[in-house]
């Protein structure tokens, strides 16, 4: 029964590293099943040795993580773009300047509006719905020709939105996929830039337990009230970690947070959970948060050898983290001045006419190992996807 299931395993390990780029949640499933097969009645946490359902699921991590430490570097966006809109006003909304995964999409958007042309206008969301209403209402009496909404949830600031598509504005989002059938339903006339959140908190997840040889301690501080944290990165992380099929002696608490405030509860939970618990081994949250718990670890003397922490975004203060060895050794990166970019290509096409297209922004994992691999502006601005995308669509929107 052993050599057919390690002949299984070698037959999906392969099958995932054909398709590098491809949800593995098919792979989850049979791996699942072939554990199962193996049989269950070892310990799936034994003190005294390595049981077969960790030895697999420590395999199928690193198989996973393996692949995602390797960029994409090929181009697959639009080649091609309808003339631009002359004279377009546009509001950029941000989520909240205060965080460099809002500020930054941001001000690339900017960027790439004026490179057009356009005549772009910052509204900071504060990281409060009421606020982010506001200029969204204010955008449409003001009567702005397109709103690109950066990490801001459509539901709250639904009424906005509703005006905006009466009164015939184009709406782009950055980062709020329609992850429901019900988001869908609701906001479907609304195109978004995204890479895939989901699968970069399972590859994510997935180094964690390679790196730990199955035994995580982690504590995950959740930022619920942003989508693609609860419903993409932290919901990825989290099916690999609480899985005892995939990680049968992971240890994972969870702290919630919101936005609002961001600068104060994580760093304060992760410093109760380094003083009070001596084996956690993981710090999980996306790098603004990660940075700020971080310094405080530091300030308070709490780093240690046996601790680590994974983020999202690959900022830059968190790159120079890993370089120095400072806790944070992994992010998981998404290109998200490309994604920005994309949301102004985006919105030309809906002023157009013409119906959105396939963006296919990249994301890969950046660690210690492969931080070299970076490039100067990588390690300034933060990843920009292995690839010179602002010429691209440059040549597409026919601007030198």
């Amino acid at each position: 029964m052993r050599w057919r299931a390690a002949v299984a395993m070698s037959q999906i390990l392969t099958r995932v590293t054909d398709r590098p780029w491809r949800s593995v949640a098919s792979v989850v499933v049979a791996l699942t099943a072939l554990v199962t097969a193996c049989g269950t009645s070892q310990s799936g946490s034994s003190t005294s040795g390595t049981s077969s359902t960790s030895t697999y699921a420590i395999a199928h991590a690193r198989t996973i993580a393996e692949q995602y430490l390797s960029a994409r570097t090929t181009y697959q966006g639009p080649t091609s773009s309808p003339p631009i809109r002359p004279g377009v006003r546009v509001a950029i909304i941000s989520c909240s300047q205060v965080t460099t995964g809002c500020h930054r999409p941001t001000e690339a958007a900017v960027a790439a509006a004026q490179t057009i042309g356009w005549n772009a206008t910052v509204f900071d969301g504060q990281g409060q719905p009421s606020i982010q209403l506001q200029a969204v209402e204010t955008a449409v009496s003001q009567h702005y020709d397109a709103i690109i909404l950066m990490l801001v949830d459509p539901n709250n600031v639904a009424a906005g939105l509703q005006a905006a598509h009466a009164a015939h504005i184009a709406v782009v989002t950055l980062g709020e996929p329609a992850y429901t059938t019900s988001r869908a339903s609701t906001w479907g006339w609304i195109p978004d830039v995204s890479h895939d959140w989901l699968q970069s908190g399972v590859a994510l997840a997935e180094y964690m337990v390679w790196k730990s040889n199955g035994k995580v301690n982690a504590l995950m501080m959740d930022g619920a009230d942003t989508i693609v944290v609860q419903d993409g990165q932290f919901k990825g992380s989290y099916q690999v970690l609480s899985s005892k099929k995939l990680c049968p002696d992971c240890m994972v608490s969870v702290q919630k947070f919101t936005v609002a405030t961001l600068t104060t509860v994580p760093a304060q939970e992760a410093q109760s959970a380094v003083e009070g618990n001596p084996n956690l081994n993981w710090l999980w949250c996306y790098d603004f948060c990660l940075y700020q718990a971080i310094t405080k670890l530091q300030a308070a003397g709490l780093t240690r050898p046996n601790l680590q922490a994974a983020g999202f975004d690959c900022n830059a203060e968190n790159l120079n983290l890993m370089k120095n060895g400072v806790v944070q050794s992994v992010c998981a990166a998404d290109a998200r001045d490309w994604e920005a970019w994309a949301t102004v290509d985006e919105a030309n096409r809906l002023l157009s006419g013409q119906r959105p297209v396939a963006e296919n922004p990249p994301f890969r994992l950046v660690d210690r190992s492969t931080i070299s691999q970076l490039t100067a502006q990588d390690l300034a601005d933060g990843w920009q996807g292995g690839y010179d995308f602002r010429s691209e669509f440059k040549k597409i929107w026919g601007v030198s």
